[in-house]
């Protein structure tokens, strides 16, 4: 009777421990390599096996654009203040490398647009200048 439980709690550990592995975040960027291009991080992170595979990637693709054009903003602002040329370069790239390889929905946005000033409807805009009077050629009528 014990050994019955036993085993049944074994399977079951190894159950949630095999659930928790499907539900493990895939690693993105390995140890000694480049930074992979955008296409490749997406297609690791959203996997072979994936539902709506397309529209998912799509998705991803462009926020991985957006995230790289923060991100390369910030990181380039940082390495600013380091001394000498390939250390500035090294330290921007360690940057990007780092603030790259976290899954789409982490990568930072970028702020959204100030709001538009909004005008009184009954006051002229400013640029409402008479349109100049246009004048025939020399010689035309």
């Amino acid at each position: 009777m014990q050994q019955s439980s036993a085993i049944k709690r074994w399977v079951v550990l190894g159950l949630l421990g095999i659930g928790g592995l499907a539900w493990a975040q895939p690693t993105l960027v390995y140890r000694d390599e480049l930074l992979p291009t955008r296409m490749v991080l997406c297609q690791r992170e959203i996997g072979p096996t994936a539902k709506d595979r397309k529209s998912r990637l799509s998705q991803c693709l462009a926020r991985r654009y957006e995230g790289e054009r923060v991100v390369e903003r910030d990181c380039k602002r940082q390495a600013s203040s380091v001394s000498g040329a390939t250390a500035r370069l090294q330290a921007q790239r360690d940057c990007e490398r780092q603030a790259l390889a976290v899954p789409f929905a982490k990568l930072p946005r970028r702020p959204p647009p100030p709001p538009r000033p909004v005008s009184a409807p009954d006051a002229a805009p400013a640029s409402a200048a008479p349109a100049p009077m246009v004048m025939p050629a020399a010689g035309e009528q």
